[in-house]
């Protein structure tokens, strides 16, 4: 990713510099996190996340053209490389397990 022109490699949900990933499997829980952009129409940004219990590796995956969240996801934030799936930083991936587990307990969380 490219902002004015210089490569951006550090980001708070994905890993930018690993690039695009192959899926994680197809058995690990997926969930849909949101995040709400201050004043704008539409406010959430939608991405899917999964994490591999064995490895601890996070996976975040941008919908793609034509799939739920697209629209409003590139109306928001356009990157050109919708629709694949990328590692998730590290840090993402230690504040999401709690939150995902919370949610679990809660009733919140759904796959």
């Amino acid at each position: 990713m490219r902002i004015n022109n210089a490569p951006q490699t550090a980001g708070f949900i994905v890993d930018w510099e690993k690039g695009l990933v192959a899926a994680p499997q197809a058995t690990l829980p997926r969930y849909e996190i949101s995040f709400h952009v201050m004043h704008q129409r539409p406010s959430d940004y939608v991405v899917y996340y999964a994490c591999d219990p064995a490895t601890g590796r996070g996976y975040v995956y941008l919908p793609g053209k034509g799939e739920k969240f697209y629209e409003s996801n590139t109306f928001l934030i356009f990157r050109g490389i919708e629709g694949n799936w990328l590692s998730a930083t590290r840090s993402w991936t230690e504040i999401a397990k709690p939150l995902i587990e919370r949610a679990k307990a809660e009733g919140q969380a759904s796959q």
